[in-house]
């Protein structure tokens, strides 16, 4: 082997690389250190990077490295090269045109900066590339650690660039994902722009599975990449500059973090904060024992900026669930404490916290700072982080933990939005919505501290505010004042269930706890509201009502209906002077009566307790009762009880006609009375007609009869009222009832009696009209009852007598006492004789009289039911004269002279009309009835 210095410089350069090829680094150490001059360290690195296998071992050639960039070489060392001999056999034989040739076809690599400011730094230069030839060959980015790690500490630029670029690739690709690579190179990592290279080192944590390690990602990936993002913008701007730069904007890298958290899901975001503690909160692997964060004031511009975010995610979320509240609690907590916010207490009954103390520019806002783009301005005053802005956050929350536990779901930004921006409706709405759902059941409600809860968050906790309403100070009911939040309250508390089992004495009674409450604030220590007893009527009035209106079933045992029983129950002592009090009960009585009996309104609709309140005329739903119901006119008395109490309800008019059509012929029975009452009148002369007519439909006659000789008929000692045009009508509708044929005609004693029922009804109805307009009608029935009656008079004479014929013929010898014929010759002579008579009676006989006589008596009856009175005007004896010449004084004389009783006494009005029409009726009515004048039967006289 001959001497290194026989060799020419290219010689020794060819003599290098071919060393290198074959891994003989120890010769290659040594030629290095025998000819500095030649291969000068940054040839020597560059034929490290042209001949090394990617692949070689980076322990074998670590030494190499270290000596070639180290400043103070090792004596020893050195001079133990310089003696050392070097297989040169590979050059021996090369001649110099041979060794030209072959060092011009030498492409040896150059070594490329990492950026602008690192063309200085040889090693960090070298290492890197020679990092990405191993990562680009091999992809093993252990054997990258292997060469650069020893080298870490020698180079800032090389520690840079292991923390932020090495670091976090060999996390996400070799210790936490390892089965989800990201696949990336070395080279295509480092160019990634910042949101990418976010979006990549962040990917596995948006995971359902893996959102929990959110926390770590950001410290040991997300921080060792932005260090050098960080580090390298710094480097961009001097001093003075950087500061300015920072404190108006914010690390650029870091709000690219920011804003990525911002917009993921709350439930990722709420993990990250509350793991991760910030830009601060960074695992640099080791590499970087010091904070690498050196200026204070950046420090806490970079906290202030994440923590601006947190309040930002609090107020972008979406959700109301229950797990996203208690994040927000969870984020709230972690802002006071990163940012040393006084802690303030919890919600405690009769201790409640006042946090209306925020800044007025948070009042001035506009509803553009709640916009997703507009949150992490550093203008904003809703999330630039302050006392004010996290008092106004603090209140926030716990007016959404105190909705959540009232039942009602908001986030953040509305409730954010109803304090800040909402008018006095919207926030009316916005309390009637929370108060409708504690009307749902609910176990173990104290409505002492839900009242408490509701009035906080009218004032949170600023008396002064509920006060004085200032636009400066607000909360999160501030434009509702004291007297509706009462009302709506109370309301509430009526319409609300729940029990207490209370004993009094032996008595146990079950009242409801709400009432029980209400009671006890608003009308036993009323002086504690804004509400008076007299403010307070109304709403248990009205309440009672909205219970009674929304019942399915009117039966007062359960439902709506039961619920406004209690109501009055527990309220009616408390104001017994009201009129409306007394009116309610009656209507709950007679709903339930009603509930008794099937009833369906038009189009088969079920009847609802509304529609007695609806209806014009609630007594027709006791028409609609005796039309669905078999037999109910039967429950008379069930059936008045239900009218009374609809009158007393003031609810019914009775002296309305019913819903059934109630015209007779040429009399019209649904024509209203004329003199109306003012004050409410008894319903039973209109149920009771209803009953009747019900009962004539169902051929029910007898119990029709009946009624209308218990019911309708006057006493004796009683005076027929002049409005009272049911009565009659009852009489005359059952007078005129003829029921079907059977099949069987019943015998005639049967049917006798049956008729003379009707024509004593019709006798009754002459008694009772109150006008004249129907006696003609009336008179004509009874004239063809009595025709009938005649006719069924003499089928049963004819009848006894064929019997009595068949008996004279039949011989009967040997009997007792048994007639000779002579005698039953006599006996028939005698009968014969009186059938002629009957035939032979005379028109006088036939025709006006019997039906006069009638039309006489019901005057005679009028007569008697009046008072007698003292006539104080007689008339004069021209004037007598005169009326007792023509045929109306001669009726109205016969009419009252039978029963007036004394002299100089005064004839009533009714009197004289019920003689008028008696007297009338000879030359009036007569002729509608067949009959012949007097003055004719006078002439033909009886046979």
């Amino acid at each position: 082997m001959a001497s290194i210095r026989a060799f020419s410089n290219e010689q020794k350069l060819l003599l290098a690389v071919t060393l290198c090829a074959e891994g003989n680094f120890n010769d290659l150490q040594r030629l290095q250190a025998q000819e500095p001059n030649v291969l000068t360290t940054e040839l020597t690195l560059r034929v490290l990077l042209t001949a090394l296998p990617e692949g070689a071992d980076p322990s074998s050639y670590v030494p190499l490295l270290r000596s070639l960039l180290s400043e103070q070489r090792d004596e020893d060392q050195t001079r133990e090269n310089l003696d050392a001999r070097i297989d040169t056999h590979s050059i021996d034989e090369l001649s110099p045109t041979e060794t030209r040739e072959k060092v011009r076809q030498l492409r040896l690599y150059h070594i490329k900066p990492i950026d602008s400011d690192a063309n200085g730094d040889l090693l960090a230069r070298f290492l890197v590339q020679r990092s990405h030839q191993i990562d680009s060959e091999t992809g093993n980015l252990l054997l990258v650690l292997q060469l650069v790690e020893p080298f870490v500490d020698q180079s800032e630029n090389l520690r840079q660039w292991v923390i932020s670029r090495l670091l976090p690739l060999l996390r996400v690709d070799y210790e936490y994902y390892p089965q989800q690579a990201t696949g990336l190179s070395l080279k295509d990592f480092e160019t990634l722009h910042p949101r990418a290279a976010i979006e990549l080192l962040m990917r596995h944590a948006e995971g359902k599975e893996n959102n929990v390690n959110v926390g770590r990602d950001l410290r040991q990936m997300v921080g060792p990449w932005m260090y050098g993002e960080s580090r390298s913008k710094r480097r961009k701007l001097d001093t003075g500059e950087r500061r300015s730069s920072i404190a108006d904007r914010g690390e650029p890298g870091w709000q690219i973090v920011n804003e990525w958290l911002l917009e993921r899901e709350f439930d990722l975001a709420s993990q990250a904060f509350v793991n991760w503690s910030g830009p601060q909160d960074v695992d640099l692997g080791g590499y970087q024992s010091e904070d690498y964060t050196t200026n204070t004031n950046d420090a806490k511009n970079l906290t202030s900026r994440y923590v601006q975010t947190m309040m930002a995610a609090v107020y972008a979320q979406r959700f109301d669930s229950g797990d996203v509240l208690s994040r927000v609690r969870a984020v709230h907590s972690r802002i006071t404490e990163l940012m040393n916010f006084p802690n303030i207490p919890e919600f405690s009954a009769g201790k409640p916290p006042d946090l209306s103390q925020y800044d007025d520019q948070i009042t001035d806002t506009t509803a553009a700072s709640v916009m997703l783009g507009n949150l992490l301005q550093s203008t904003n005053p809703l999330t630039l982080p302050t006392v004010g802005s996290h008092q106004l956050l603090t209140a926030l929350v716990y007016s959404a933990s105190l909705l959540r536990g009232l039942g009602h779901a908001a986030t953040i930004k509305e409730l954010l939005e109803l304090c800040l921006f909402s008018n006095e409706t919207t926030q009316k709405q916005e309390l009637r919505k929370i108060l409708q759902l504690l009307t749902k059941p609910s176990v173990g409600l104290e409505w002492g501290t839900v009242y408490e809860q509701l009035n906080w968050l009218r004032t949170w906790g600023n008396e002064s505010l509920a006060q004085s309403k200032s636009h400066n100070k607000r909360a999160l009911f501030w434009r509702v004042d004291q007297a509706y939040l009462d009302t709506e309250f109370l309301t509430t508390l009526i319409s609300v269930g729940g029990w207490w089992l209370i004993t009094f004495f032996w008595q146990a009674m079950l009242i409801r706890a709400e009432y029980q409450f209400a009671v006890q604030t608003y009308l036993e220590h009323s002086s504690k509201t804004a509400l008076s007893i007299s403010d307070c009527e109304p709403i248990v009035e009205s309440s009672i009502y909205t219970a009674y209106d929304n019942a399915s079933n009117g039966n007062r045992n359960r439902g709506g209906v039961k619920r406004a029983s209690d109501i009055l129950k527990a309220f009616k002592p408390y104001f017994q002077q009201s009129d409306s009090f007394r009116r309610i009960e009656p209507l709950l009585t007679a709903t339930h009566s009603i509930s008794f009996y099937h009833l369906a309104l038009e189009h088969g609709v079920p009847f609802q307790p509304v529609n007695i309140r609806v209806l014009k005329d609630p007594l027709s739903l006791i028409d609609k009762i005796l039309d669905q119901n078999h037999n109910a006119y039967t429950k008379l008395d069930d059936l008045l009880g239900i009218g009374r109490n609809l009158v007393a309800a003031g609810l019914a008019d009775p002296s309305r006609s019913g819903s059934r059509s109630m015209s007779i012929s040429s009399i019209d029975f649904s024509s209203p009375i004329e003199d109306q009452q003012s004050e409410p009148q008894d319903p039973t002369h209109r149920i009771t007609f209803l009953s009747i007519q019900s009962a004539l439909t169902n051929n029910d006659f007898d119990t029709a009869y009946s009624y209308i000789l218990t019911r309708l008929s006057p006493s004796p000692t009683s005076t027929p009222s002049s409005t009272d045009d049911i009565s009659w009508r009852a009489a005359y509708l059952a007078g005129r009832y003829r029921p079907p044929a059977p099949p069987h005609p019943p015998p005639l004693h049967i049917q006798i009696s049956a008729l003379a029922k009707r024509m004593e009804l019709l006798s009754l109805a002459l008694t009772l009209a109150p006008t004249p307009e129907p006696l003609p009608e009336i008179l004509g029935t009874w004239r063809r009852c009595e025709e009938e009656l005649g006719s069924l008079q003499s089928a049963e004479a004819e009848a006894e007598s064929a019997w009595e014929e068949k008996g004279a013929m039949t011989s009967f010898s040997g009997i007792p006492g048994e007639w000779d014929k002579e005698e039953r010759e006599i006996a028939g002579e005698e009968r014969r004789m009186k059938e002629r008579r009957i035939k032979g009676k005379t028109r006088w006989e036939e025709a006006p009289v019997g039906l006069f006589e009638v039309a006489r008596a019901g005057a005679r009856a009028f007569g008697r039911a009046t008072d007698k009175v003292n006539a104080t005007h007689a008339a004069s004896p021209a004037t007598a004269q005169k009326e007792s010449g023509s045929p109306l004084g001669a009726a109205l004389s016969g009419a009252t002279s039978p029963g007036l009783g004394e002299e100089g006494q005064r004839v009533r009005k009714r009197d004289m009309v019920s003689g008028l029409v008696t007297g009338g009726l000879v030359k009036g009515v007569g002729w509608v009835l067949g009959a012949q004048p007097v003055a004719k039967g006078e002439d033909s006289g009886p046979d």
